[in-house]
This record gives C-alpha cells, sequence and structure tokens, in this order.
C-alpha cells in the first residue's frame, strides 16, 4: 500500500506573533524528516510544506481532495513562558479516526529536542524504524534559541519570492550561528538562500558564497544527508554535473530514501541532457 502523508499547519495558542513563524518552520521541519523515511511494509510519500502551503490546505479532506493524502498530520503548539508543549494528532483521512496521538514538552523552551521528541514519537506511531539510517543519529544539540531563530527562517526561504524574506531569513541565520557557530543546518540553509539569489540574478557572486557555506557544513557534520543535497544543487547549479552526482548519491548512501536527493539526481540528469 502506498500512504500519501500530509503536514498540516500547526495551531498555535500564544500572543506572540513570532510563534507562527516557528510553527510553520517546525512543520516544513517535521514535513522534510518525514519525507526521508520509508515504511517498513508499504510506500510512504509525504507532501511537500511548500504545496500545501501554496495551496493553502488546512483540513484533512482538502488535503485529501488536493493531493490524495489519506493519512494527515494535525497539531498544536503552545508556549506559556519557557515551557513549550507540541501535540501532534495522525488521522485516516478515508475513516475519519485517529490513529494516534503525540505530546512533547520542554520546560526550557528547547524545540530543537521537543521535534526529536515529537518526530520520534510520530515514527514509532506510523510504523517507521530508522535503526539502519546512518544519518539517524548525525543531528547534533543545538545551543540556546538558534534553533528557534533557524525555524523563523525556513518558511521565509520557502517564500523567497516575497520582497525581503530572503535577507530576513539570512539574518536569523547568521544570529542563529554566532550563538552556535557548530549548527549545521544553518549553514545548509544560508547556503540554499544564496543559491536561490543565484538562480534569480545569475550573479556568481551568490553561487561562491553558498558554496563556502556548503564547505563549512560539510566540515561540521559530514554524516547530513541535507549537506550534500544542497552541495549537489550548488555543483549543479555550476554545470559540475558529475560532482552533483556524486554529492547526491552520497545523500542517497546516508539517507536510501531522501526525497531531495532522489529528485536532484533527476534534475541533473535533465541538465546534462540539454548542455550537450
Amino acid at each position: 500500500t502506498v500512504e500519501h502523508v500530509a503536514v498540516l499547519p500547526l495551531e498555535t495558542k500564544s500572543a506572540s506573533a513570532g510563534d507562527g513563524e516557528i510553527s510553520e518552520g517546525l512543520r516544513e521541519s517535521i514535513t522534510d524528516r518525514l519525507s526521508n523515511l520509508q515504511a517498513a511494509d508499504r510506500s510512504l510519500w509525504v507532501v511537500p510544506a511548500s504545496e500545501v502551503s501554496a495551496h493553502k490546505v488546512q483540513s484533512p479532506m482538502e488535503a485529501h481532495k488536493a493531493y490524495g493524502a489519506n493519512v494527515v498530520v494535525l497539531g498544536r503548539l503552545e508556549r506559556e513562558g519557557s515551557v513549550v508543549r507540541l501535540r501532534l494528532e495522525l488521522v485516516d483521512v478515508n475513516h475519519q479516526r485517529q490513529l494516534g496521538a503525540v505530546d512533547a514538552e520542554s520546560t526550557d523552551g528547547n524545540l530543537s529536542e521537543l521535534e526529536d521528541t515529537a518526530v520520534e514519537q510520530l515514527e514509532s506511531r506510523m510504523g517507521i524504524s530508522r535503526a539502519n539510517s546512518p544519518a539517524a543519529e548525525a543531528n547534533t544539540p543545538v545551543v540556546g534559541t538558534a534553533y528557534e531563530q533557524y525555524l523563523k527562517a525556513l518558511p521565509l526561504i520557502d517564500q523567497w519570492d516575497k520582497p525581503r524574506n530572503l535577507d530576513r531569513a539570512s539574518a536569523l541565520l547568521n544570529s542563529a550561528i554566532k550563538q552556535d557557530p557548530n549548527f549545521t543546518l544553518a549553514f545548509v540553509s544560508l547556503a540554499n538562500a544564496d543559491l536561490i539569489r543565484y538562480r534569480a540574478t545569475q550573479n556568481r557572486d551568490w553561487l561562491a558564497k553558498a558554496t563556502t557555506y556548503c564547505d563549512r557544513a560539510q566540515r561540521l557534520n559530514s554524516q547530513l544527508p541535507a549537506v550534500h543535497v544542497t552541495l549537489g544543487r550548488v555543483q549543479d547549479a555550476s554545470g559540475r554535473y558529475d560532482l552533483a552526482l556524486q554529492e547526491f548519491k552520497r545523500a542517497l548512501d546516508l539517507e536510501p530514501h531522501s526525497a531531495d536527493a532522489t529528485l536532484g539526481m533527476a534534475l541533473v540528469y535533465d541538465h546534462e541532457g540539454r548542455a550537450k
């Protein structure tokens, strides 16, 4: 069987406007993590977070109509002072019943640990095991509020066509790196932002900056598939197709079901064909 999964926007229970951005970043991060997994006895296809955002899908039935989603993840993020709670619910759309729920809490506002706990429980409810994945233990703890700034940056990069969104995202990510100079995913996201700038302007200075951020990320943690996916995209944009394929294959070695790496390879083959 094939499970089509959609992670819908999280509800927020807070007076802070910034919590809306955090919840959207959390949704994107959770979606990305699920899209790189495989269930033992069935195929898993996860609707990209950008698709759900673009079509403003809010309910399980809307997700079913738009994408054929038969499993939907609903959630709610609550913050009271330094206490953060995340509740996720798995819903079987066809039978309109709840398959399971996940509750995660951090008393010190650590969103990185909160997300890890929630995703691990979610995988368990969905019957997914990451035991054989070399990338499963590759994440390292993040210092202070750096992860919060990273999460706020993710939807801004996703909505890069809106004025100043990339500038805001880069400012947040640079602030995160000042707090935690070893925050690999922040460097990966900076590279992605500058790669978007390069594609929009064809100014190779942005490509050089993206390459520098990728190199830094690789030195920090070469076991994260996202590092090699982004480096593959940069090599592809540079016209170095052989090197791009090497990076995407490395990402697949680390995470055999990486949707981003598989798509990246397909694009490289397409670009190679057009370049000949």
